[in-house]
Order: structure tokens, then sequence, then C-alpha cells
């Protein structure tokens, strides 16, 4: 089954996290269908995505084809500062969160 979801990065409260020079990147969560394992997973690569890529389409590909290994295609991804997005994901696998100043929109489609 799929599910049409609706996100923008600048709907939030507007406070993004801060980050000092040793302060490791929290990961906040802001709509997530999927389970736990799964979600830990995606928090766990971006964290790693942000550690190897500068740029944000590299964060990109690196979460989508670790997730289309670990969990079967097709997934999409998004990382950026600024942007808005409405998709349609199978249930169970959607999570939209920010890593540091960074937001994040994982799904998967059928």
């Amino acid at each position: 089954m799929s599910t049409p979801t609706a996100t923008n990065d600048e709907a939030t409260d507007g406070v993004k996290p801060t980050l000092g020079a040793n302060t490791p990147l929290k990961a906040v969560i802001k709509s997530v269908d999927m389970e736990k394992p799964m979600e830990e997973k995606a928090i766990e690569l971006a964290q790693e995505a942000m550690n190897k890529f500068t740029m944000e389409k590299d964060m990109a590909e690196y979460l989508k084809r670790e997730f289309d290994r670990l969990y079967s295609t097709t997934w999409h991804c998004v990382v950026g500062k600024n942007f808005g997005s409405f998709v349609t994901h199978e249930t169970r696998n959607f999570i939209y969160f920010y890593v540091g100043p960074v937001s994040i929109l994982l799904w998967k489609t059928s």
C-alpha cells in the first residue's frame, strides 16, 4: 500500500540543531513510518554519509544505494537544507529527519 506524505523543512519550529566543534551530529526525527531497526539504520547511514561526503547529492546517493542494497529496491533520497516535497511511499518505508543542519527524506516505492 502507498501513502502520500508531505514535508517542508521550513515548516518546522524554525529551530535547527546547532553544532559545536566537538558536538556529534544529532538526529531529529520529523516524520517516520518505518520499523525501529530500519529507522536506526537510516540515521546511522546518514551520519556516515555526512562524515564521508561534503556534497548533498553524494550523501543522497550513498543513502539510496545502501537502502537499495539492504532493503531491496526502489528507494529515493533527498538531502538538503531547503526543500519541500510531496511523495507517495510504501507503507512502513518512509523517514524524514535532520542530522545536524541537513534535512533527509528517504522513502521507498514499488
